[in-house]
């Protein structure tokens, strides 16, 4: 697919510049960029969406840790599954 991007002269200029110095293509600066920035709100969106599941979850089940509890257990550096959680 084709897109056209209008960019200022500035920005324009650094990529001009950016992509000689890395012997690539303004296109292939371009390209990495948005698919840089696709990967990171793609991975912000899978977050966002283990937040709400485990909210929902929290509120249909009361089942919860303290802060306390969880610190204490990255503290005591052990591996494996969390404490189980109570209300």
């Amino acid at each position: 697919m084709a897109v056209s991007v209008k960019l200022d002269t500035q920005l324009e200029e650094r990529l001009a510049r950016l992509a000689a110095k890395r012997k690539r293509t303004k296109h292939y600066l371009m390209k990495q960029a948005i698919v840089s920035y696709v990967d990171t709100e793609e991975q912000k969106e899978h977050l966002r969406q283990q937040a709400q599941s485990s909210y929902a979850n929290y509120l249909n089940t009361g089942n919860h840790l303290t802060g306390k509890e969880v610190v204490d257990f990255l503290r005591s550096g052990k591996s494996g599954d969390l404490p189980e959680c109570h209300k």
